[in-house]
């Protein structure tokens, strides 16, 4: 056999192998293209027989129920009986948080009150203090420019402003007496001053927020008796 025989066979056995080859890939596409349809099918097909099962299941349902006139009294009655208990629940469930709310509000007055009491215990302790420095300060002379005297009026000033800010309150002590702001020590008669007026403040007194935390000791005015007695007696002579 010549060269240019075995080179022509060559060709010939390359060409057979790529022919087989293709048809190979051809094959196999082929199948892997059907097995994919085959899936597909198999979903549809499982979609449809849950649609015919839930169409089952909905004509298995009665559309209508036909019960006895009993039968809707009892149950109508036992609607009423829930509904009557649901109410009870409801009402008691009212009651309950209006107690609640009480007794939480009950605890803040009474927790506010504590502390305004404790509070008030200690300005009161210390009005003997606030005392002593006005009377210290009504012994000096007023027109006395000492630095230590304007140190002890700075001082007091600063003192009686802490205690006004804690719910420190001067009593008024013009005007009428009053027993529940007022504490007579000594009555004086006097034509110049009406029945129960103020003659004189013997010591100021004081309210902490809008309690009485000491009473002031003050001097009342009252009528002179001898003019009453002098009125009587001429009332028994015309008689």
């Amino acid at each position: 056999m010549s060269h240019d025989d075995e080179d022509d066979n060559i060709d010939v056995d390359c060409i057979n192998e790529n022919e087989e080859l293709l048809h190979s890939e051809e094959g196999n596409s082929s199948i892997s293209d059907v097995s994919l349809d085959n899936d597909a099918i198999e979903e549809i097909l499982i979609e449809d027989e849950e649609i015919d099962e839930k169409k089952q299941e909905d004509e298995n349902v009665p559309k209508e129920i036909t019960i006895s006139l009993q039968e809707y009294n009892d149950l109508k009655q036992e609607i009423q009986n829930e509904k009557s208990r649901y109410n009870e629940l409801f009402d008691r469930f009212q009651r309950v948080q209006a107690d609640f709310d009480n007794y939480k509000k009950f605890l803040e007055k009474e927790k506010s009150e504590t502390i305004s009491y404790a509070s008030g215990q200690l300005v009161k302790k210390l009005l003997n203090v606030l005392d002593n420095f006005e009377r210290a300060l009504d012994s000096v002379d007023k027109k006395n420019d000492d630095p230590f005297i304007e140190g002890i009026k700075s001082i007091y000033k600063e003192f009686y402003n802490i205690l006004e800010k804690e719910g420190l309150k001067l009593i008024d002590s013009s005007g009428k007496f009053d027993p529940f702001k007022h504490e007579c020590l000594i009555t004086e008669e006097r034509d110049d001053y009406n029945e129960d007026d103020i003659i004189e403040v013997l010591s100021k007194g004081y309210m902490f927020k809008d309690k009485i935390l000491r009473p002031a000791m003050v001097k009342v005015a009252r009528k002179k008796r001898e003019n009453n007695e002098n009125k009587e007696n001429d009332v028994n002579k015309n008689n």
